[in-house]
């Protein structure tokens, strides 16, 4: 079933989500700025930390272990799981956070926005495992905030 879009365009209903008002931004509701230090990350500064963060993995596992592909894979998945849960819960930001400029926020205690810090070993955990499920990243609210930010009340926010 397609209906017509504002624009025009036919879209189908599943595909539509929840937007935001006219003149407002992603964090406007969490109080955020619109850009800058403190402004909810976009996708693609998450998307590049998540790489990174997956390619340090990769290079742990091939540097530690030599085994067979099955092996491998599974040892390459804890190990990010390790690394994202270690960072997360002691720092606030993971490596790629680190060197995409953006980190993991408490909304409720965030103190200044332009810092990161750690969110607890429970969310942390948590967070970690919903990353490691992968849906609950892409499924995104109007702010920016995915699932896993959701359940552990954080928002992801640029640091630079």
């Amino acid at each position: 079933m397609v209906s017509e879009g504002e624009d025009g365009a036919g879209r189908s209903h599943w595909l539509t989500y929840p937007t935001l008002p006219e003149g407002s931004w992603p964090g406007q509701r969490l109080g955020l700025p619109r850009e800058g230090p403190g402004a909810v990350a976009s996708m693609l500064r998450r998307v590049g930390g998540i790489v990174i963060d997956w390619v340090l993995a990769i290079m742990i596992a091939n540097l530690v272990l030599d085994v067979d592909l099955l092996v491998m894979n599974i040892a390459i998945h804890s190990i990010f799981a390790v690394l994202y849960l270690l960072s997360v819960w002691l720092m606030g930001r993971t490596p790629g956070h680190l060197a995409m400029g953006i980190g993991v926020v408490d909304i409720q205690s965030r103190g200044t926005l332009a810092s990161t810090g750690p969110v607890g070993l429970l969310r942390g955990l948590l967070r970690t495992l919903l990353v490691c499920i992968v849906l609950p990243v892409v499924i995104t609210d109007p702010d920016g905030r995915g699932l896993h930010d959701q359940a552990t009340r954080t928002v992801v926010v640029r640091t630079r």
